[in-house]
């Protein structure tokens, strides 16, 4: 089974909710626009509120937009209930018919559709061997493990052909060891089918391993679209950066501006930024840089001392002490590097080009005023 690849386009949508105590509502998804490639996987990511879930079910058609454009395959769709669509939605309960078996199940749409008993037969069939799960093809979802519930849902969700595939946190429910598994299965089965998905969820982990592009949401709004490597080691903004893993943020200064690069002094030392900056020399600034990319070197620019450590098998993770500004570190190199000792004072470097640069928040200025 193969799906047509279908691009869905989202233009400036909006969807406000209005209460009583509050008639103007409030925008719960704000002038959103985006395009999503045909056969690629996009992740919508954001805290709680954010909107993210509130525009999956826009798509579905479980949500009417309150302005805005839903279109598929350039065709506007946000007026069409969601039986029109030609959408499969795979939701976090995975929502199975307790009463009907597993065949039933995933035959429950092509029923609905009523095609010929022997064409469905065929279809349930190639779904059942691509999700590798024919031989409990008779039991009730009460007699599946989460793993399986979880196969059972996605082929009825794809034995339909949808032109676009959304997951509402589909792996929410599984333990850690099996999320991961199914996970990796997960999308393993959607580049074979080469579907479109759109795909939310909170687990910033799962988010980085399975997407071609990630959204970053807050407050209804988009702060950044990129692939996993771009919003992990080049983050917009600080929310981003904050919200999209572990980052140190640290109080800097711009000392010179050159056309091509601008020299950066912070933790002790004066590193060269090669991004675009919009702050001038000698303003206060803060400095993002991820714990994973500190390395320990004897001729590193930046001295500390070490206030903790925690041994985790593949890494070490270290509190490092440097001047005012304390900062975590993770080592994967533990192998060549040893475990360094509590209190011992150690030299660190990092690749100046992972570094991004901020506009300085009244928090961190107040903070350097208290710290002179």
């Amino acid at each position: 089974m193969k799906l047509e690849a279908v691009g869905v386009e989202i233009k400036n949508l909006c969807k406000i909710f209005k209460s009583y105590h509050d008639k103007n509502g409030f925008y719960a998804v704000d002038h959103v626009s985006l395009q999503v490639e045909p056969g690629s996987l996009v992740t919508i990511l954001g805290p709680s509120g954010c909107g993210k879930t509130t525009m999956l079910r826009m798509v579905a058609g479980f949500e009417i937009p309150s302005s805005g454009e839903i279109l598929l395959k350039g065709r506007e769709i946000s007026t069409l209930p969601p039986n029109k669509r030609n959408v499969g939605m795979m939701f976090q309960s995975y929502a199975l018919f307790p009463h009907l078996s597993v065949y039933d199940n995933i035959a429950y749409g092509l029923t609905l559709k009523r095609l010929p008993k022997p064409v469905i037969d065929q279809k349930v069939k190639d779904v059942l061997e691509i999700m590798q799960i024919s031989t409990i093809i008779q039991r009730m979802p009460n007699q599946l493990s989460g793993g399986q519930q979880q196969r059972v849902a996605l082929a009825r969700a794809v034995v339909t052909e949808p032109s676009v595939l959304l997951f509402d946190e589909p792996l929410s429910n599984l333990d850690a060891k099996l999320r991961e598994y199914m996970r990796d299965e997960l999308r393993k089965i959607q580049q074979s089918l080469g579907i479109t998905s759109i795909y939310v969820t909170h687990d910033q982990n799962e988010a980085m391993a399975i997407s071609d592009k990630i959204v970053i949401m807050q407050a209804g709004t988009i702060e950044q679209m990129g692939t996993p490597w771009e919003i992990y080691t080049k983050p917009a903004n600080r929310f981003v950066a904050d919200f999209m893993g572990r980052a140190n943020f640290v109080r800097s200064r711009i000392t010179r501006i050159h056309p091509s690069e601008t020299r950066v002094s912070t933790l002790g030392g004066e590193f060269t930024y090669t991004g675009d900056v919009s702050m001038i020399s000698g303003e206060n600034c803060v400095c993002m840089v991820r714990p994973d990319f500190f390395t320990f070197a004897d001729n590193g620019k930046i001295e500390g001392r070490i206030v903790s450590r925690a041994y985790l098998g593949t890494s070490v993770e270290y509190v490092v002490a440097v001047g005012n500004e304390v900062v975590h570190m993770v080592d994967y190199g533990l192998r060549a590097h040893g475990i360094h000792a509590v209190g011992s004072i150690q030299h660190l470097a990092f690749d100046e080009k992972d570094i991004c640069l901020f506009p300085a928040e009244a928090v961190d200025v107040e903070k350097e005023v208290h710290n002179v």
